[in-house]
């Protein structure tokens, strides 16, 4: 699956630079853009307080802040909406192991004072990979 384009908010990177940067951030992620099979795609969903957020974009670097930490994290989507009153981001990325999850979410936490949840996330084609897992599992369980 290819990465979303988020064009109001991240600048276009020369593509020595895209791959470069995908490379180095997520391994398994091919120049190309295509999650390699042996990642995890995960869901972040990022609160940001409303004082916060609304103090960025009065000295006008709320923008700056974020634009920053998209073009680092390369997401795979980008999403932003309201849930429980707050802005919220929805953003999906691969990691390769845990390990990965403080570089994701501090820039977060550091630039907004952000709540920061990980979901591991699934598309139709991972769900039916796992069919026979689930199978097994209503056999013995269910």
């Amino acid at each position: 699956m290819k990465r979303a384009r988020v064009e109001s908010v991240l600048a276009e990177p020369t593509r020595g630079e895209a791959a470069r940067a995908d490379r180095a951030l997520h391994p398994r992620v091919t120049s190309s853009g295509i999650r390699k099979e042996n990642s995890i795609r995960v869901l972040l969903k990022v609160s940001l307080p409303t004082e916060r957020a609304n103090a960025l974009f009065k000295d006008g670097t709320f923008v700056k802040k974020m634009q920053s930490i998209l073009q680092e994290l390369k997401p795979e989507a980008a999403y932003f909406a309201e849930d429980g009153g707050v802005r919220t981001g929805y953003i999906v990325v691969n990691l390769q192991n845990a390990s990965e999850i403080p570089a994701i979410a501090e820039p977060f936490f550091l630039a907004f004072n952000a709540k920061v949840e990980f979901h591991p996330a699934m598309v139709p084609e991972d769900l039916m990979a796992a069919g026979a897992a689930i199978e097994r599992a209503v056999k013995i369980y269910g």
